[in-house]
């Protein structure tokens, strides 16, 4: 019987990750009781010879080399290969629920004018799992109310109905935030979308993870700028400029707790270029604050 669904697995594919890399492919093809195949896009230099060899002696596993490591042009080149009706990802050190795909598979089968089904799932840190999203409700009816309130679109959280959902809305991804980027898309493209209650995946959070990065919430600001550029509805407009307002607020704060008073000021006047900044006016107070004392303060080696 022919495959009917591939879940695709983007991954450096080193001997570092190749216990987290087998877990989540063996997760895959067992999240569905229908035919499926699990696409690995090996990326990257760091490739061990050896593992990936080992994929391509796998039974329903296929593989891809690619020589450039990232992960956003793995996922374009795995879907360039998708020859099944549905298709899904999972990162590699993430893993699929037993019956996860098989639940998502049902609710796209069931009904033909879905586009995508999404799944809630747990992030796992320090062996603790904690619920990713409260509830999906209002993702079929006001999908993008709903992500501006917080991102339901997880990389391993949808599947895919591979005739609707084709390359073009995964090309030119946004850096370090190519999920919400993609959720916002799909939102505006009104595509149609069934979530599913029911947990079907663990995303393992690690101390280090990027999403706790200077660099990450950076990116945030770029996300806002370029949704803004798509004439995004006007309700949907102030929400943006507000949370564009609330991430540089962060930023200006983040740049005054390591005394770059010159960045916090800067980070914080764009904070208030908009009605919804002007939450932030009296911060100003406390760079200005910590300006003057820094200033005033000896040298840390006591010379005049």
């Amino acid at each position: 019987m022919a495959p009917i669904l591939t879940i695709i697995i983007p991954t450096v594919c080193s001997e570092e990750r190749a216990a987290t890399l087998l877990r989540a492919i063996e997760s895959a093809l067992a999240s569905a009781t229908q035919e499926s195949i699990v696409l690995v896009v090996a990326n990257g230099p760091r490739v061990s010879e050896g593992l990936f060899r080992q994929l391509q002696d796998m039974p329903r596993v296929q593989s891809l080399r690619l020589e450039t490591g990232s992960s956003p042009n793995a996922v374009i080149e795995g879907r360039k290969l998708i020859a099944t009706e549905f298709f899904g990802f999972l990162d590699d050190d993430d893993e699929l629920l037993q019956g996860a795909s098989e639940l998502r598979l049902q609710q796209l089968q069931q009904d033909a004018s879905v586009d995508i089904a999404v799944i809630n799932g747990y992030r796992e840190v320090g062996g603790t799992l904690n619920l990713m999203m409260p509830t999906l409700q209002g993702i079929a009816s006001e999908p993008l109310r709903t992500l501006l309130d917080a991102n339901w679109l997880a990389s391993c959280a949808a599947l895919f109905r591979t005739r609707t959902v084709g390359v073009e809305v995964f090309l030119d991804p946004q850096p370090l935030a190519e999920w919400t980027w993609l959720a916002y898309r799909l939102a505006l493209l009104k595509m149609r979308f069934c979530p599913i209650e029911e947990p079907g995946y663990v995303i393992h959070d690690t101390p280090s993870s990027l999403s706790k990065t200077q660099r990450y919430v950076e990116s945030y600001i770029g996300l806002f700028d370029r949704m803004l550029s798509e004439n995004p509805p006007a309700w949907a407009r102030r929400k943006i400029v507000q949370k564009r307002c609330n991430a540089l607020h962060d930023l200006s704060y983040r740049a005054l707790q390591r005394g770059d008073y010159r960045q916090a000021w800067r980070l914080h006047i764009q904070s208030l270029n908009a009605v919804s900044g002007l939450k932030y006016f009296f911060f100003g107070r406390k760079i200005f604050v910590g300006a003057v004392r820094s200033a005033l303060s000896p040298p840390a080696d006591g010379r005049p």
